[in-house]
């Protein structure tokens, strides 16, 4: 139930939800006047009275099918191209042959362990805040830390029931501290630069000084980003 209340909220804040009301009002309204107006007719149609009422709710379900394959469309053409505008793609790549890694796990990660990927180590930092078991990659020699959810720019989400603002705090202390040269987020732009961390870490010391570090409290925003407690 809190997982469907969430994808309410996030339907709601882009605007899905009132759109998909107002077709459905529409799509009854456009049922009841073509029915006023050709009442004459319909009802003298050789056809039950029921009849001719889920005939004008079939052209009502087909509007509202119509707006759901066009919703579905642009869906999968941001999931698509958001990417192709927002990055430098190596020459070559195709994002539409992307295919996930599917494979077996084979040990659990936890802070502070190390991946050698090959002449580069990689060392895995356990950031809770976005996420319980989010997690930071950091590599030293390079001075590259891999944000994923945590560090990006525009909006952070930090009010679902599974995010912790406290914690959201913590982790930020704990990256702002390493001595980065490059982030790399999950999301969004990569012109990101490292000074971004110690702002992020200033602001949500400043919530909780606040007292405003908890869900519910609204949404902060900074610039070039902004969080949504």
């Amino acid at each position: 139930m809190s997982a469907l209340a969430i994808e309410l909220r996030k339907e709601k804040r882009t605007g899905v939800i009132p759109v998909l009301l107002a077709v459905g009002v529409l799509g009854a309204a456009y049922a009841f006047v073509n029915f006023l107006v050709r009442k004459d007719t319909l009802l003298n149609l050789p056809l039950a009275p029921m009849d001719v009422l889920l005939t004008q709710l079939y052209g009502m379900i087909m509007i509202l099918n119509m707006f759901g394959i066009i919703v579905v469309a642009c869906m999968v053409y941001n999931m698509e191209f958001m990417v192709i505008d927002r990055c430098n793609l190596p020459e070559g790549y195709d994002v539409s042959k992307y295919e996930f890694f599917q494979g077996t796990p084979t040990r659990v990660l936890k802070d502070g362990d190390k991946i050698n990927i090959g002449g580069r180590c990689i060392q895995v930092l356990h950031t809770p805040g976005h996420s319980p078991g989010h997690m930071c990659f950091w590599e030293k020699e390079r001075g590259y830390l891999f944000t994923g959810d945590l560090v990006y720019k525009d909006t952070l989400f930090a009010y679902y029931p599974s995010t912790d603002p406290e914690a959201y705090l913590v982790s930020l202390e704990k990256i702002s501290a390493l001595p980065v040269k490059c982030v790399f987020p999950a999301h969004h732009s990569l012109d990101i630069q490292p000074e971004i961390l110690i702002r992020m870490r200033d602001a949500f010391r400043q919530l909780q000084t606040n007292g405003q570090l908890h869900h519910g409290s609204g949404t902060f925003d900074h610039g070039d980003w902004a969080v949504w407690l």
